[in-house]
């Protein structure tokens, strides 16, 4: 009886053992991405962010931190066209300061970015890159559902101000499953009318 139970304690400290040291793929530590300190940016540019992306309806979104670089208006000259044909009221002044924000990237501050009830997260720079740069589409986003279960990430430049801040130009992008490479980026242009923020005209920047 004594043999048999040393015998059976043996078998089980054997089997934990090779249960303990055999590692199944799923059970990959992944890094440990932590955002950036956020840049100065001042409170209006968070509320126009709000305002534009509240339109989306949407339980959960996904925001790289990092803003994105644009000089859409300077190559894409019928976007700007575009803008001042829709408004005789369009103030140019709002091209000239958007161009300037974005000629560097800034980090957003996760505190500030809220979307009305949608649960935001933010993820820095250098997570997106773990999972995108350099990788196939499929299996990149197959990865990246894992931890998230979010098949979108938006990316936003700067928000571009009048003098006056009453009208605004910004700029996003979707990266999604279905672009195999950068996708095409959306410029808004935004008008504040009652203490509203509201979308007027946006035109589609086209990667070539």
């Amino acid at each position: 009886m004594i043999m048999k139970t040393k015998r059976l304690m043996l078998i089980s400290l054997i089997m934990i053992s090779i249960l303990t040291n055999c590692k199944k793929d799923d059970d990959t530590v992944l890094p440990v991405f932590n955002l950036k300190t956020s840049d100065i940016i001042d409170n209006l540019e968070y509320k126009i962010y709000e305002s534009l992306l509240t339109n989306w309806d949407y339980d959960t979104i996904i925001i790289v931190q990092q803003t994105m670089k644009s000089n859409s208006i300077i190559i894409d000259s019928g976007a700007y066209e575009s803008f001042v044909n829709y408004n005789n009221n369009f103030d140019t002044t709002i091209a000239t300061d958007f161009i300037n924000k974005n000629l560097v990237n800034f980090n957003l501050d996760s505190e500030l970015l809220k979307i009305g009830d949608t649960k935001v997260i933010i993820i820095s720079q250098e997570e997106y890159d773990y999972y995108f740069e350099g990788k196939e589409i499929s299996s990149a986003w197959n990865n990246f559902t894992q931890k998230y279960s979010i098949k979108s990430i938006y990316r936003l430049s700067r928000v571009g101000l009048n003098d006056s801040s009453n009208q605004a130009l910004v700029e996003f992008k979707v990266h999604s499953e279905f672009w195999d490479s950068d996708p095409n980026s959306v410029i808004h242009y935004l008008v504040l009318e009652d203490n509203k923020w509201t979308s007027k005209y946006n035109v589609t920047i086209f990667v070539e």
